[in-house]
Formats: structure tokens, sequence, C-alpha cells
């Protein structure tokens, strides 16, 4: 699906910005809905499945879509709604610490999150555009796909070789292990 995405989309848009709306929002609520459905009867399958994490990209696809309309919104709007997603975002890193319900309904949450602070508007002086340019945060973006590739072996092959759950110690070292990891990959 992330190979055909570009073309559904590149087709969509060819036909018009309302039947691409209309497309991508289909596909991202049949996604979704799946989503929801199966991640508590095949949580790996939804997981892992195509058809089941669609639906994020599709909520960014839409706001690509319906974009300059969102720029619309007064910037005190938009800002409010900018710091309300980043603060989805920090409550999604402090608080998720089992995947078994994820993705579903739980991933909303940090989606959304990320929807809405991405829609406050990297000009709006309000908004969180202005936090989210410092140096540490630019680098944890442009590695953010490297991380989320090493985090979990690091974590999970970790511990099955400590050959017990991590303490808060041998986490922290494994993270490390996993930024460092990161780095090279995205070099």
């Amino acid at each position: 699906f992330y190979i055909l995405w570009p073309a559904l989309l590149l087709l969509a848009l060819t036909a018009g910005r309302r039947i691409a709306t209309v497309t991508i929002a289909a596909v991202t609520a049949a996604s979704l809905t799946a989503s929801i459905i199966w991640t508590g009867s095949h949580p790996t399958w939804s997981y892992f499945g195509l058809h089941t994490r669609a639906w994020e990209l599709g909520l960014g696809a839409l706001l690509a879509v319906v974009g300059t309309t969102a720029a619309r919104v007064p910037d005190t709007i938009r800002a409010a709604l900018g710091w309300t997603g980043v603060a989805a975002i920090v409550v999604s890193i402090g608080t998720f610490d089992r995947v078994e319900h994820f993705p579903g309904t739980w991933a909303l949450l940090p989606v959304a999150g990320t929807v809405l602070a991405l829609a406050s508007g990297d000009e709006n002086r309000l908004g969180p555009s202005r936090l989210l340019r410092l140096g540490p945060l630019q680098w944890a973006g442009s590695r953010s796909y490297s991380l989320y590739l090493w985090h979990w072996p690091a974590l999970v092959i970790g511990a099955a070789a400590l050959g017990r759950d991590l303490g808060p110690g041998a986490t922290l070292a494994l993270i490390g292990l996993a930024v460092v990891l990161t780095e090279t990959g995205y070099r």
C-alpha cells in the first residue's frame, strides 16, 4: 500500500481537489475502521498491516489537500489547536507503555496531535512552531523513522539477552544504544 499510496494520491489529485479530498477521506476512514475493529482480535496483523495503518498517512494527506483552508482559521485558534496537538503527542509518549491495544483507537491521540500541530502553521507566531524549531527537536524529527526502526529491536532483544524485565537503568542504556544505531542508520 505504501508503494500504491503516491499513485492513488496522484490519480485522485488529477481529478480535482474535491475528488481527491473525498477519495483520501474514504480510504482514511476505511483504514481507521479496520484498525479499530481488528486491533483487539488480530493485534499483530493490525499493527503491521498496511490496510490498518494507511489512515495515519491519510490524515496527513488530507491536511496537505485542505491545508490552505486551514490557513484561513484565525492564528489564535490554530495556535490553541497546535499546542493541544503537542500536548497530545507528549501524553502519548509519556503514557503509552503497552501495545496490545495499539494502533486502533489509541493511535488516534498521537496522530491527531501531529495533524493539529502541523495545521497550526509554521508561520503562526503563537503556535508551537517556535518550540519545534529547537535543535534537539529538529534532530529527533529528522531521525524519527530511524529511531522508530531501532528502538523496538534494541529493547526487545536487550530484554531477551538479559533474560529479565528491564529496570530503568537497563532501559536507558538500551535506548542510548538505539539512539547510536539511529544516528548510524541516519548517516
